[in-house]
């Protein structure tokens, strides 16, 4: 099992809400096939080619296009944590934060799981932990706590060369954008996706 996570907004931050955000892969022929297809369609209408799906470059009307078509392919599940930015003490480290958050959100995906996990994250876009904190958190809670079998491994990879990250930045901007800004008209297109979410 495929698992791509990535944040939108910044941890303790002004901004009233930080999302962390996973996908769930069921088809990743069908997932490199639409981004794909979308970098090259932008790249036909840019003077600059862009290498990559992400959000910050995108139109709206590319937003939507590209929701558009991910929310029906029915080839991924998307979950996610909303956190409270107010909520966070200063004081204690983000990186404990930030693992105790993804370990949280991964628990059920954890428990229902019936392969191995292979948890995939953006290498530039991850500033508050390392990935041998976070990978030791994870594996210390789901082998010792939750008394699991499946091996969980989590790797650091460049979105540019992993369509799945490039689909969890996108998404996981939209719910960001839905709390903080109560824009709903992209949240409502992948809604459907979504398995579940956590509030903290």
């Amino acid at each position: 099992m495929n698992i791509y996570i990535d944040e939108s907004g910044v941890l303790g931050d002004r901004n009233k809400f930080f999302i962390i955000g996973a996908i769930i892969v069921k088809d990743n022929i069908k997932i490199k096939k639409i981004i794909k297809k979308n970098i090259q369609s932008i790249n036909k209408q840019k003077n600059k080619k862009i290498e990559e799906i992400h959000t910050c470059t995108l139109t709206f009307p590319q937003k939507q296009k590209i929701l558009n078509e991910l929310g029906k392919s029915n080839c991924f599940e998307y979950v996610y944590i909303r956190v409270l930015n107010n909520k966070i003490n200063k004081s204690i480290k983000k990186n404990i934060y930030y693992n105790y958050f993804i370990t949280q959100l991964l628990k059920k995906i954890c428990f229902s799981a019936k392969d191995n996990i292979n948890i995939i994250m953006d290498q530039y876009d991850i500033k508050t932990t390392s990935i041998d904190s976070l990978e030791n958190y994870l594996q210390t809670t789901a082998y010792l706590k939750w008394k699991l079998e499946n091996k969980i491994s989590l790797q650091h990879k460049n979105s540019k060369d992993v369509k799945g990250i490039q689909v969890s930045d996108i998404i996981t901007n939209t719910v960001w954008g839905r709390y903080n800004y109560e824009k709903t008209n992209l949240y409502n297109i992948i809604k459907h996706t979504i398995r579940y979410s956590i509030f903290y």
